[in-house]
């Protein structure tokens, strides 16, 4: 059962009871994050979730360590182009003590000056990971290409030089313009009550200090437009695969075929059964795994088709992938396929559901988009009267290679050929 409540000040409350569970998950998610990072600042969103953890007025960052494992918690955050959230997995009798906890640490940090310096650190060693990872780096070397101009394109972490410049007076400007009631939602899930939920909420952010606002904050379902100038982007990198991505235009979260663009990329790469990881790995061997998936977000949206391979296999890789669709596109989808994905797709989401976490996020995050949370079975419903003819046009209308963009990271790859392959 899921129940959401909206107070005065804008702050939101969402619910959903499991009783089938021993544990709670508390979140609290605010609607921004790094698409609001001021420019020059790339980065301060996800420092700042860094920064929260690190002492509040009554508690320093090692005894808010303490505490929360004291009792077994799970404590985390994650901050993405949309949203900043904080998190705790607990046993049920332990809520009440670990959300006054989560509480603190959201309300009250006080982002101390040695602090900060030391943690501006840690967040340049996650940037200097995130650089050996190339699987990271391609991603972010085509959203760099597809929304240049706009923070869309910018990495969640920010860049080396911006975050070596953000202070600690930067980091309270943006948290007091951002973390206010009318953008934050506070979403439990599992083994809790409604009325019990509530009671936490108003004993501990109700009479806080944060600003509000009579009308809550819903993401805009404006989609920005990608580009697909260059349609070849490459990065030289020292390794033994080149690892790829290839781009088709998608679609945003709200659009009303965001539940084909889903069953199209699990089709496509969602499994061992899909057709590209069949053809790809399981016929030719040119690579480990393959996987395609909807890179949909509240601003934006594109198909990746995701692979790592040797270079001496980078031709043959392309021209499989690209036969491949043009197959879908020109012979449609058999029947039993079509059946298959749906149930798969199904019960995936059906199964998602015992991930407490997922459950609390995913609740938070429509509140933030659509204003309400939406039920698995509704999303379920839409999903099966989608027919088959249906997919099959809006595969035609998504593989359109003129569209298509190519990011490479590894060894070097030739432009000509890449671009031939995309015409």
């Amino acid at each position: 059962m899921i129940k959401h409540k909206t107070y005065n000040n804008g702050l939101r409350l969402v619910v959903e009871t499991l009783k089938g569970f021993p544990s709670v998950v508390a979140n609290i998610t605010v609607g921004c994050g790094s698409n609001d990072d001021p420019k020059g600042k790339e980065g301060i969103a996800h420092f700042l979730e860094h920064m929260a953890f690190k002492g509040t007025n009554t508690r320093t960052s090692s005894e808010i360590a303490n505490a929360f494992e004291s009792v077994g918690s799970v404590i985390n955050a994650a901050t993405s182009n949309d949203f900043i959230k904080f998190f705790v997995k607990c046993i049920s009798e332990d809520v009440s003590f670990c959300f006054e906890l989560l509480s603190d640490v959201f309300l009250n940090s006080t982002l101390p000056e040695l602090e900060l310096e030391k943690e501006r650190l840690v967040v340049l060693q996650e940037l200097a990971m995130i650089e050996d990872d190339p699987e990271n780096v391609v991603s972010e070397l085509l959203a760099g290409s597809l929304y240049a101009g706009n923070t869309q394109g910018n990495p969640v972490g920010g860049f080396f030089d911006t975050v070596s410049s953000i202070t600690r007076n930067d980091m309270l400007n943006f948290k007091n313009k951002n973390f206010t009631f009318d953008k934050t939602v506070i979403s439990f899930a599992g083994n809790i009550s409604f009325d019990e939920a509530e009671k936490l909420v108003e004993k501990y952010f109700i009479n806080s200090q944060l600003k509000g606002a009579d009308k809550p904050f819903v993401f805009s379902k404006v989609q920005i437009k990608a580009s697909n100038e260059p349609s070849y982007i490459f990065k030289q990198k020292k390794i033994v695969q080149n690892h790829v991505i290839l781009s088709f235009p998608g679609i945003n979260l709200f659009n009303k075929n965001s539940t084909k663009m889903l069953l199209l990329s699990f089709f496509l790469g969602g499994g061992m059964s899909s057709r590209l990881f069949q053809r790809i790995r399981e016929e030719h061997g040119l690579v480990y795994n393959i996987s395609a998936f909807d890179n949909a977000s509240v601003k934006s949206g594109n198909l990746e088709i995701y692979f790592a391979t040797e270079e001496k296999n980078m031709q043959e890789a392309f021209k499989e992938i690209k036969e491949e669709l043009e197959k879908i596109s020109c012979e449609g989808i058999q029947d039993e396929e079509f059946e298959k994905i749906k149930k798969f797709l199904k019960n995936l989401l059906l199964m998602l559901r015992e991930n407490l976490d997922f459950v609390a996020s995913g609740n938070a995050k429509e509140i933030l988009c659509y204003g309400k949370p939406r039920s698995v079975g509704k999303e379920i419903k839409k999903m099966e009267i989608i027919k088959k003819h249906e997919l099959e046009d809006f595969a035609k209308k998504t593989f359109d290679f003129s569209k298509a963009v190519v990011a490479v990271v590894g060894n070097k790859t030739s432009k000509s050929f890449v671009n031939k392959w995309l015409k």
